[in-house]
């Protein structure tokens, strides 16, 4: 979820995240992803995930795109939508766990690794 959230402030396609890879293979991974995020997980056609992935980053690194967003031509295979009442749950962890990192840090900087 962090990494999500830190990646839309660059795309256009806020609502839907592409999810590929060996979880994608597991329908209860796809759920739980898309209640944790609260948006639309989609599963497309195409099993080159990482591949796409990569190229979509060196594309934008390099000034070839101006946005975060999927090559064309990809289809859909599933789609997962968030359940709201697992997604309010989720965000009440996800707040709770943002507090504990904030709590680790806070009391990792009186630590001297010297």
């Amino acid at each position: 979820k962090s990494i999500v959230d830190a990646l839309h402030d660059n795309t256009q396609s806020r609502g839907r995240v592409l999810f590929t890879g060996g979880l994608s293979q597991a329908r209860i991974w796809g759920q739980t992803l898309s209640d944790v995020l609260g948006e639309r997980l989609i599963l497309p056609s195409s099993k080159e995930g990482s591949a796409g992935g990569a190229a979509i980053l060196t594309m934008f690194a390099l000034g070839l795109k101006s946005k975060l967003e999927p090559l064309s031509g990809q289809s859909e295979m599933q789609v997962y939508e968030p359940d709201a009442n697992s997604h309010k749950r989720y965000q009440v962890l996800y707040r709770n766990y943002r507090e504990i990192c904030a709590a680790i840090k806070e009391l990792n900087s009186h630590i001297d690794w010297d």
